[in-house]
């Protein structure tokens, strides 16, 4: 997931950068280059996406949705507090 991640800021990272990743997920940098260039062509070649980046999407469009739910009740309650702050009780008729 760290990959995915860095790849969809940086399609093409430098030494320093894939050193770092090697490091982080203890591998060597020829590793991380070589998932790159792989990745870059998958992308290019419109290919299906491996099990590991269609898990990737799912879990990223999960926490969206999350987040857009979330924020859509958040703004329901709002106006509702907005609707009932503003509203005046009915005058009584006598």
């Amino acid at each position: 997931m760290l990959l995915e991640k860095v790849f969809e800021v940086e399609k093409c990272p430098g030494r320093t950068v894939r050193a770092e990743l090697a490091a982080r997920l203890r591998v060597s940098p020829r590793q991380i280059q070589v998932w790159f260039q792989n990745k870059r062509q998958r992308t290019r070649a419109g290919a299906k996406p491996t099990v590991a980046e269609s898990i990737a999407h799912e879990t990223r469009d999960t926490e969206m949705a999350a987040h857009e739910a979330v924020a859509a009740l958040m703004s329901m309650r709002h106006a509702d507090l907005s609707a009932s702050s503003s509203c005046s009780s009915p005058a009584r008729e006598s």
